[in-house]
């Protein structure tokens, strides 16, 4: 009795989510804009969100990640996406790349907790930007 209380459970949770992966939402046939666990928004609906496409002066090769603005030249991100020589960040927009405001920070505007040694625990950090947003 007490095995089936323990799978029974189990079951539901697998066939709940395996139903949920057989939708056709735009983000299944293009998983690149997918964010974990994230969902999709209207333009304009979280006006505290930003782009932040990083690179390095040497290299084409880019990478993204998603930043909070915490106060009028501020924004929070995660350490691992501050290891590069620049952030260009986009205001404004839902879509990756795109904003209404974009403007390019370098790197000595980046600060990443101290701690941070490129492993899971302590990944935040800080851009000062030179816009102020309201």
């Amino acid at each position: 009795m007490k095995l089936l209380l323990l799978i029974l459970p189990l079951t539901i949770a697998l066939a709940s989510a395996d139903e949920s992966t057989n939708s056709s939402s735009p983000d299944d046939l293009d998983p690149v804009y997918i964010i974990t666990n994230g969902y999709a928004v209207g333009k304009g609906k979280i006006p505290y969100i930003v782009s932040l496409i990083l690179g390095t002066d040497e290299s084409s090769h880019v990478q993204y990640c998603g930043g909070t603005i915490i106060a009028s030249n501020w924004i929070l991100t995660a350490a691992h996406c501050l290891v590069t020589d620049y952030a260009d960040i986009h205001y404004g927009s839902n879509q990756r790349g795109k904003g209404l405001l974009n403007h390019r920070v370098r790197n000595n505007n980046f600060i990443r907790h101290h701690l941070w040694l490129n492993t899971n625990g302590n990944d935040i950090g800080l851009i000062r930007t030179s816009i102020y947003s309201s």
